[in-house]
């Protein structure tokens, strides 16, 4: 019998196990889990984007929270003050990229805007609203330390 097994569809991605031919046809499931993500509660069960494209678990895009910060999301930013959130993406359009992937300075500079005072972000996350299957963006920050030139 001929195996028609299609690599190109059934290949798992960045990193997990490839599985054979004659895996598929037991049954048998793909082993250990992907280290590409770092998830934001790493002692539950996580599920990853290729797994559940719509109601994946929320992961690091760079940072970490620490002790102290505190964190906002997103959808609610614009729910909070749609015209405000408006005004703040306007701040970094030139970044031309989307809300977690600005790095520490873009988004910095979009909370600085968005709440009208010196803002330094710590962390950035992407996670998936199960409701709706879009993404919304945790961010963790903190007041900007006050420097010399800064004091009056």
């Amino acid at each position: 019998m001929t195996d028609y097994y299609d690599f190109e569809r059934y290949e798992r991605r960045h990193g997990s196990p490839v599985l054979t031919g004659e895996d598929w046809r037991l049954g048998r499931r793909p082993t250990g889990r992907t280290t590409r993500y770092r998830f934001v509660e790493p002692n539950t069960e996580n599920r990853t984007k290729e797994e559940w494209p719509y109601s994946y678990s929320p992961y690091y895009l760079w940072g970490q929270s620490e002790k102290g910060c505190d964190a906002v999301y997103s959808d609610r930013m614009a729910q909070w003050d749609n015209d405000k959130a408006k005004s703040a993406l306007a701040a970094v359009a030139d970044l031309n990229c989307r809300y977690g992937y600005w790095g520490q300075e873009g988004t910095s500079k979009y909370l600085t805007a968005y709440f009208g005072k010196p803002t330094e972000a710590v962390a950035a996350a992407e996670g998936c609203n199960v409701s709706s299957g879009y993404p919304y963006w945790i961010f963790w920050f903190r007041d900007a330390p006050v420097t010399s030139g800064d004091r009056k």
